[in-house]
């Protein structure tokens, strides 16, 4: 998915997992093994896009770690 850019106008109110995306289904639907185990459920686009800035790539917090 190079050079893929989605407008979706304020971040703020857009929640990375419960929201309709695109493809019009829910990350919590998609992906709900990660989805049961995600801390913040409600997380904005906007903080999980700023932690991807300063990080590098996605994070995400679990209550427990994925792998061993």
């Amino acid at each position: 998915m190079n050079n893929f850019q989605l407008k979706i106008g304020d971040r703020n109110n857009v929640r990375f997992w419960v929201d309709k995306w695109g493809n019009k289904t829910r990350l919590r639907e998609e992906f709900l093994g990660l989805y049961g185990l995600v801390v913040n459920k409600e997380e904005s686009l906007r903080s999980m896009h700023d932690q991807m800035v300063a990080e590098g790539n996605w994070v995400c917090q679990f209550r427990r770690r994925l792998y061993e």
